[in-house]
């Protein structure tokens, strides 16, 4: 499986460096932020 972010120009292709881990955990963890936050709207 392969997770590509245009915009960023980020490319995870499913190798598991510890990297890739680390920024698909931090975009996660935006993510959920900012649904958190609309839905307390």
């Amino acid at each position: 499986m392969q997770a590509r972010f245009v915009q960023e120009n980020l490319i995870f292709t499913g190798d598991d460096t510890a990297m890739a881990t680390f920024m698909l955990s931090v975009i996660g963890a935006f993510a959920e932020f900012e649904r958190a936050l609309i839905r307390a709207r």
